[in-house]
């Protein structure tokens, strides 16, 4: 029975436990390690990528922030979202924090514009979830991980798409991801900019998007630099990120490289061109395509 002077902290069979402990003495106790599982734990491995991705992203110059899961209906509007569409908190702390992100671009958009003037070429990235609502008001929303990050930059947008690109391919390959293409994006958010936006697919799944961010909206935001963007659903990255590295023999013989010239419409794209060429590979040869440059009239 527990005294009445100890009734304040004896509450569970723990406790009683740590008293006997006590009394009988510590040092009597053995000193037993308790046996392993006969399945060791496995590592989730969206952890892992996220320590890999961070690591990846930090090494190429970009500094991670950190921002509330909140956002108000104004910066929202100003990166293109209808804010009927967020889920709306009922008690807000206060007017800057009304609704759940449904997109990291806000606040990443926001943190550029406060930080424009500290450095010529900021990069950001943040890896964190998204809150996105569910036509069964009753459930919780369903919460993504999403990867997006982004680059300002004073000069020529086509160089600025091209580091973007380089990006996500060195990502892909980083994390064993192969086989990705890059495609035109159909029914990209407002907050992309036209014509300067790919969709990055493998097979049928849509890994996520990267390109230039719409003018209008660096305007609402009083960006002055061409910004680009890339948007990724981390959670499909990581179940397709492999660990195992596949070694392949160096080639015997020396390669014929040839210098090819097409002539086609502006709207053909160049990726499937390149997939063309490289599908007429068999077993006894195998075809690399890269372009090497693009000759426009006046």
């Amino acid at each position: 029975t527990v005294p009445s002077w100890r009734r304040n902290d004896i509450f569970a069979a723990a406790d009683l436990v740590e008293e006997i402990a006590r009394i009988y003495g510590y040092h009597n106790l053995p000193q037993e390690l308790p046996p392993l599982p006969h399945e060791l734990h496995e590592e989730d491995q969206i952890f892992t990528w996220e320590e890999k991705v961070r690591n990846l992203l930090c090494g190429w110059g970009f500094m991670e922030t950190e921002t509330y899961s909140f956002v108000n209906a104004e910066n929202l509007s100003k990166a293109g979202f209808d804010p009927g569409n967020a889920l709306k908190i009922e008690n807000p702390l206060n007017d800057r924090l009304t609704h759940l992100r449904p997109s990291l671009v806000p606040h990443l958009l926001e943190t550029l514009a406060d930080n424009q003037k500290e450095e010529d070429r900021l990069k950001l990235f943040q890896l964190n979830r998204i809150f996105l609502p569910l036509e069964d008001e009753e459930k919780l929303p369903l919460e993504v991980q999403r990867l997006t990050a982004l680059e300002s930059f004073a000069g020529d947008g086509e160089e600025v798409f091209l580091c973007v690109k380089g990006y996500v391919e060195i990502l892909l390959e980083k994390m064993g991801i192969r086989g990705a293409e890059f495609a035109r994006a159909e029914n990209a958010e407002i907050y992309w900019y036209d014509n300067a936006v790919a969709e990055v697919k493998l097979g049928e799944e849509v890994l996520g998007r990267c390109g230039l961010v719409n003018k209008d909206i660096l305007h609402n935001f009083g960006i002055e630099d061409i910004v680009s963007l890339l948007d990724f659903d981390f959670e499909v990255l990581a179940s397709m990120a492999e660990n195992v590295r596949v070694y392949e023999p160096q080639p015997t013989a020396p390669p014929v490289v040839e210098d090819l010239t097409f002539e086609m419409e502006e709207r053909v794209a160049v990726g499937n061109v390149l997939s063309v060429l490289e599908e007429l590979s068999n077993e006894n040869y195998l075809i690399e395509a890269s372009l090497k440059d693009i000759y426009r009239d006046e």
